[in-house]
């Protein structure tokens, strides 16, 4: 008898909801009393401003109208239809979204919707690899990518460490050694999980850097590409275009076809998180089987398909959606850059996406003498303490070099931007306390994994 109380007993769950149930980030447990204290210029003018979630509501209004004039549903819309799909709707995202702005001739067979990007790219690695199998991911990362992996699907996570000193460039060096590691380890990468244009930092991926990639690839048969592709429509810089993956593999490497998947959803081009629909493009014909089988638990409602088939059958409207939203993320990134530039505070310059990557090292106090995650921790409670400003911070995206944070800069207004990055701006002038920041944070801080499997 283990002493526990009978009813206690009969009502645990399994060992993989434990795991499930654990919080996704340190940072997201605050985030509900947070809500309660929001700033308003009006209302609340003292209240922390939250920068940490990449929703887009700079033109999210124009996308809503047109999405409110969408014909009124007919009964067989009450109905079940293809979990697929509906066929006129990835019609509609082959011809308006794939071929114009992926630069690929796509077929509707090879388009699949869900509930948002998160559960394709759950159910695709569930589809590629077994349990104890190795996702190859360059950091830093898209922070519920370590969520939507590992947690159902029992797979390691192979930290490819890039550098801010080499423009966070992947090379095949790095990609070479990270799967040696994992090999030596005993874990068998099967999938690498790329992110272009990248979240957190919005760097784009050139056309060569990407062929470098999927010429080592090749290379590696077993090896599935999974991209993330999240923000193609949202390049807001002039000094870079993106570049697909699968344009890449259409062009370059045809026999990587069959393993190579993209992931795209309406969520942050179109400012329309709150519908979930993502889309899946793959043209392996066994993982086409799995989605066909297993999508009535990820199958997006008719109502939310026909609305956007609405939009995205519109050739013209997209064009303009597509130009305008670029425009207003354009402005707003301006308008951060030189408030960022103005208070002296460090950044990454993105190209695209609805972001910022801060370098907040400076501000970093040491732990028994060590710079480590703890003090990044720290400082981001600081922040909100005492600048009312909410981050997201860099331990949530893989980073393990402390002090760096995401700041999201398209989901609140001009006043509440401007607001956020003045507060910061003080804070950091006034508590700078170690200008050497950099040379003392450890590569791998005592508190990070020390190995680049997890």
């Amino acid at each position: 008898n283990s002493g526990k109380d009978p009813a206690v007993a009969m009502a645990a769950i399994s060992e993989r909801a434990v795991e499930a149930a654990k919080p996704k980030a340190f940072y997201r447990q605050f985030e509900g009393e947070l809500l309660k204290n929001k700033y308003d210029k009006d209302s609340n003018p003292d209240g922390c401003v939250m920068l940490s979630l990449a929703e887009n509501t700079l033109a999210a209004d124009i996308m809503l109208e047109k999405y409110q004039k969408a014909p009124s549903l007919d009964l067989s819309d009450s109905m079940y239809s293809n979990y697929q799909g509906i066929l006129a709707f990835r019609e509609a995202i082959a011809s308006n979204i794939f071929a114009k702005h992926f630069k690929v001739q796509a077929d509707a067979d090879d388009i699949f919707l869900g509930v948002g990007a998160s559960v394709l790219a759950n159910q695709l690695c569930w589809s590629i690899a077994n349990p104890g199998d190795g996702v190859l991911i360059p950091t830093p990362f898209y922070g519920a990518f370590s969520y939507d992996i590992t947690v159902r699907n029992d797979l390691h996570l192979v930290r490819i460490q890039r550098e801010a000193a080499n423009d966070y460039a992947l090379t095949t060096n790095m990609l070479e050694s990270a799967y040696d590691d994992a090999m030596e380890k005993g874990v068998k990468p099967k999938i690498l999980m790329l992110c272009s244009p990248d979240n957190p930092l919005g760097r784009l991926q050139t056309e060569s850097e990407l062929i470098n990639i999927l010429s080592w690839c090749a290379e590696k048969p077993d090896i599935h590409i999974v991209s993330d592709e999240l923000y193609a429509l949202s390049v807001h810089s002039k000094k870079g275009n993106f570049v697909s993956v699968l344009e890449i593999v259409s062009k370059f490497f045809p026999q990587m076809s069959a393993r190579t998947h993209i992931l795209w959803a309406a969520s942050k081009d179109f400012g329309a998180s709150g519908f979930r629909m993502g889309v899946l493009h793959t043209k392996n014909e066994d993982i086409k089987a799995v989605f066909r089988n297993l999508g009535v638990y990820v199958a997006v409602s008719n109502p939310i398909q026909r609305g956007l088939q609405h939009i995205f059958e519109d050739q013209e409207f997209v064009k303009y959606f597509v130009k305008e939203n670029k425009d207003r993320l354009s402005q707003r990134h301006q308008l951060v850059a030189t408030a960022l530039e103005k208070e002296k505070i460090p950044f990454y310059k993105p190209s695209a996406g609805l972001f910022v990557w801060l370098d907040l090292r400076k501000l970093l106090r040491d732990q028994n003498g060590i710079i480590s995650l703890e003090s990044e921790r720290e400082l981001l409670l600081r922040l909100r303490d005492d600048a009312g400003v909410w981050l997201a911070p860099g331990e949530s995206f893989g980073e393990i070099v402390p002090g760096y944070f995401r700041m999201c800069v398209a989901q609140v207004d001009d006043s509440s931007i401007r607001t956020a990055i003045k507060r910061l701006g003080h804070y950091y002038n006034d508590n700078i306390w170690n200008s050497r920041a950099e040379e003392q944070v450890s590569s791998c801080p005592a508190d990070a994994p020390s190995s680049n499997v997890t």
